[in-house]
Order: C-alpha cells, then structure tokens, then sequence
C-alpha cells in the first residue's frame, strides 16, 4: 500500500511538472493592438498561463499580410496559438485549447449556458468586429481622404452601424435578472474577453465619437473591467 501511494506520488508529480513545461511554451502570434489577441491574452492571465506574443516564428516573419503567417494560418489571420509543436489558430478554437490546460473556465459546464456562450462569442467575433471595428474604428484610424480626414459618407455608415452593435449588446445586458459584472451571468467568459477589447477601442475615441458613452450601463460593464488584473492589465484606455 505504502509502495502504490508513493508510486501515486511520483506519477502525480511528474504529471506536475510536465505541465508546468508545457505551459511556458505557449506563444501567441499577432500584434498587441489586434482586439482578438488581446482576448487570448485575457484568458491566459486569467488561468494563469504563461505566454509571450511574437511576430516572427522559426527566423520567419509572420506579422500580418506575410507569407509567413499564411504558414500558420490559411486565412493569414491573428491570434495563432503556439504550444511546443502544436499550431492552432482562430480565438475560439484557441480558448477551447486553453481551457483544458488550467484554472477557471471561461466556458460553462450547463450544455444551454455554453451554447450561449458559443454563439455569442462567434456573433461578436463575425459581425460585432464587423460593426466596431471594421466600419468604425479603422475608419476613424485610417482615414480615406488625402487631407488625413475620414470619409463623411464612410464615417455615417460606420457610426450606424456601431450603434446596432452597441444597442444589441446593452439590451443583452441589460436583459439579465441579476445584474453583473460579465456579460453573460456571474462569471467571466469568452464573450467578455472578445468584447471588452472592442469597446475598450470606442471607449478610447474623443468627444462624440466614444459612442459607448451613450450606452450607461454598457459603460458600467465596461468600466467594472478594470477591477480585474486580468483584464486591467490588458485593456488601454483607463477611466
């Protein structure tokens, strides 16, 4: 008996350690300011999970529009998660990865919760970044006219169509009987880690343009964040 316990031991402990290598081989590929790689870092410092961000691989470039990135990942898209040789890209792909590895789950054991969780997490990844993102925030960022001014016309569609974004998530929010902290009940999931780094970019916009500013209690959401290491410590702009 004496013998199995301590042979229990030594399997349980070398288990441990080869988990701990495991874990410091995590790399993500993809810039800081990309809000999906921000997500993957969100959940990372929330298991306390180790990781590095990278832009070349094996001596290569693989920074966004190369040849190299299109090794890693077919669509040349970011985040690509690294561990040891295994090479595995797209955000939900990857924190469906990283939830088997360690600590809290940004997932639900309740099979309608984790459909929940799933389909808002690829609403917001399709067409929220669509909205957001895409049509707003790069348009304001990369203005189209010579004079380094956003197209007027470009900007209205933009503006409309993150106000449909906005609208549909505070009425999500706002639609739940206990109020929150996380988008979707007490904890905090994958939703909350693709969407806090697209409103931390509207919350970043001056003036009029900070559209969340219009959206209180999706704000408040916002704002409650950064009580969270693992989410202070990734968003930019502060209150």
């Amino acid at each position: 008996m004496i013998l199995n316990i301590l042979s229990l031991q030594i399997i349980s402990s070398a288990t441990i350690q080869k988990r701990k290598v495991k874990m410091n081989t995590l790399k993500i590929v993809g810039p800081d300011f990309s809000t999906f790689v921000r997500s993957i870092e969100m959940i990372c410092k929330l298991k306390s999970l180790p990781y590095s961000l990278h832009n070349q691989w094996q001596g290569e470039d693989v920074t966004l529009g190369s040849e190299g990135l299109l090794k890693l990942h077919p669509y040349g898209k970011v985040p690509v998660l690294i561990d040891g040789s295994f090479i595995l890209p797209e955000s939900n792909a990857i924190a469906r990865y990283l939830d088997t590895l360690t600590g809290p789950s940004v997932f639900a054991s309740d099979p309608k919760k984790a459909a929940s969780i799933d389909a808002w997490s690829s609403m917001l990844s399709i067409y929220g970044y669509r909205d957001l993102i895409s049509l707003y925030v790069l348009t304001l960022k990369f203005p189209a006219n010579q004079d380094g001014t956003p197209c007027l016309e470009a900007l209205e569609k933009g503006k409309q169509a993150a106000h449909s974004t906005l609208k549909i998530l505070a009425e999500k929010y706002n639609s739940q009987s206990k109020k929150s902290n996380w988008f979707l009940g007490e904890q905090f999931t994958l939703v909350d880690a693709i969407s806090l780094p697209m409103l931390d970019y509207i919350h970043g916009l001056e003036g009029d343009l900070n559209l969340l500013n219009q959206y209180p209690d999706l704000k408040r959401y916002y704002q409650a964040a950064f009580d969270y290491p693992h989410c202070a410590e990734v968003l930019s702009f502060n209150r």
